[in-house]
């Protein structure tokens, strides 16, 4: 989730038309994959998850980790974010202005959720996830027919040519030529957005039933990245019509299952990556872990401040990016350290920690958002 906070710094660039080498490229390449990685992650977890608990305390789990932190941070977060930003436009634009940026509760608060969409999302999937569990725990004939061709997938070259031609389609449907940008204008999600993210939450519940081969996903990771970084470019290009396509083929299906080759490369590279280098019990990767949650809540403010208070500064963008995220990240690990980690807020969003110096057990995998599958919990 910490990836969140440089590519909302790049995005703010772009949106307000900053020159810089590579933005738009930076920009593409990460909206492409990040999200697909959080929704595979997600859906592991929920399928470990529920395999421990049962549906009952899932469902109180996901409602309590998701639902109220999503609830809160509407009437909270969001209004302050806005705040901020009225302040700067106003200090740009003397007299009447936008109306959209007066000082009123309709602009304040409203039922857009902003960056929390993935909130939403990831609380419809689990609660759609265990109907379908309750539904299908005792249909084993049918369960036995999708885990047995999920296996063969997985162990089959074709399994990244498949997966970027299924993702292709409800994008496709919708008149998408990438991962969807408006994702949630309600805490309802959107068709195609909810078909395309769903596939990757489904991977990987699928992947959870099917562990013991996890080393399909995260072996070779190197390599995997190797062909990942080529193929993102080349999409990135056939996206911005930098490369023409011959007339023979279909230029969006063709765009759309390039970037899908990209897409699941680099989830499996990044995955792989992970488990490589950061399997094991790690304190600061455990601490981090947990610290993502509220990071992942909390940054937009920050962010949005220091990103308006450097515009006028004459700073490279670069160098103002640099700054804003840096300072991000700092202020809002230093808040979780202060105000979260051992607070009530902390137990609401990842159950209580024991503080330095006390011995405690491994805590239950109780994260409803973890940046990485990592390996422990497998």
């Amino acid at each position: 989730m910490l990836l969140l906070v440089p590519y909302h710094g790049l995005l703010f660039l772009q949106n307000t038309d900053q020159p810089m080498p590579g933005l738009d490229l930076s920009v593409y390449w990460l909206h492409l994959w990040r999200m697909g990685l959080f929704f595979a992650v997600s859906g592991f977890l929920a399928a470990m998850t529920i395999a421990l608990w049962g549906p009952a305390k899932q469902a109180r789990q996901r409602l309590k980790r998701i639902a109220i932190p999503l609830a809160v941070a509407m009437v909270t977060i969001l209004p302050i974010q806005k705040l901020i930003v009225f302040w700067f436009y106003h200090q740009d634009h003397a007299g009447p202005g936008k109306q959209r940026f007066d000082y009123t509760l309709e602009n304040l608060f409203g039922w857009q959720p902003h960056h929390l969409w993935f909130l939403s999302y990831v609380l419809a999937f689990n609660l759609v996830a265990i109907a379908v569990w309750l539904i299908m725990s005792r249909q084993t004939r049918i369960t036995g027919f999708f885990d047995r061709y999920f296996r063969q997938l997985l162990t089959s070259p074709l399994l990244v040519p498949v997966l970027a031609a299924v993702s292709a389609v409800p994008l496709w449907l919708g008149g998408h030529l990438e991962a969807p940008g408006q994702v949630a204008v309600s805490l309802i999600p959107l068709p195609s957005a909810f078909a395309y993210y769903g596939i990757f939450f489904l991977f990987g519940w699928m992947l959870w039933r099917s562990k013991d081969l996890l080393g399909t996903v995260e072996g070779n990771p190197w390599l995997k990245l190797l062909v990942a970084l080529p193929v993102g470019v080349f999409a990135f290009a056939l996206f911005s019509q930098r490369i023409a396509l011959p007339d023979a083929l279909p230029v969006a299906p063709t765009i759309l299952f390039v970037s899908g080759v990209a897409v699941w490369t680099t989830i499996f590279a990044v995955w792989g990556l992970f488990a490589k280098f950061l399997a094991g019990a790690r304190p600061w990767v455990r601490y981090l872990a947990d610290a993502s949650y509220w990071i992942y809540l909390i940054h937009i403010p920050f962010l949005v401040l220091f990103q308006l208070g450097l515009a006028d500064s004459g700073l490279p963008p670069v160098l103002r990016l640099a700054i804003a995220t840096t300072a991000s990240i700092v202020v809002a690990l230093a808040t979780y350290a202060v105000l979260v980690r051992h607070s009530p807020i902390g137990s609401l969003l990842h159950g209580k920690r024991p503080r330095k110096g006390t011995s405690s057990p491994m805590p239950a995998p109780e994260s409803t958002i973890s940046p990485v599958p990592d390996s422990r919990l497998a």
